[in-house]
């Protein structure tokens, strides 16, 4: 019964999207469901409730970005980079050479929104400082 909830403070039945769609189905397990868990709660109002999105916590991280971190957060070490390019060429004729090589990058460099944080607020400061001496300058 996790797709469906009672609140009892509310008076609601919560249910999520998924379940709600096979509900709709007459002569389902959750048509059967929903309907006895209605007639326990009479006067209950029956929501959908709203999932919480999936944060794709790594979107935009490629395999050319990845790249340039490797570079970056090593201050272009030669070894690091040429680890790397050795695990993308070791996976890049597979049907999982992104899965496994972006594994491979999150194992090794797990801090990597820590240097990219860094890096935009260094980037940021730069900014502000043109700004102030273009000021300064007028």
């Amino acid at each position: 019964m996790s797709n469906l909830k009672i609140n009892i403070v509310t008076k609601e039945i919560e249910i999520t999207k998924a379940f709600e769609r096979k509900a709709s189905k007459v002569g389902t397990r959750e048509y059967a469901e929903l309907v006895k868990v209605m007639h326990d709660f009479v006067g209950f109002n029956v929501v959908i409730k709203a999932t919480a999105a999936k944060e794709n916590s790594h979107k935009g991280l490629t395999v050319a970005y990845m790249d340039k971190l490797v570079a970056g957060m090593t201050g272009n070490n030669v070894k690091a980079i040429q680890d790397f390019n050795a695990v993308k060429d070791f996976y890049k004729d597979t049907n999982f050479s992104f899965s496994k090589v972006k594994e491979y990058f999150l194992t090794k460099y797990s801090n990597y929104k820590e240097f990219v944080a860094r890096a935009e607020d260094e980037k940021e400061e730069r900014n502000t400082n043109i700004v102030n001496l273009e000021s300064e300058v007028a």
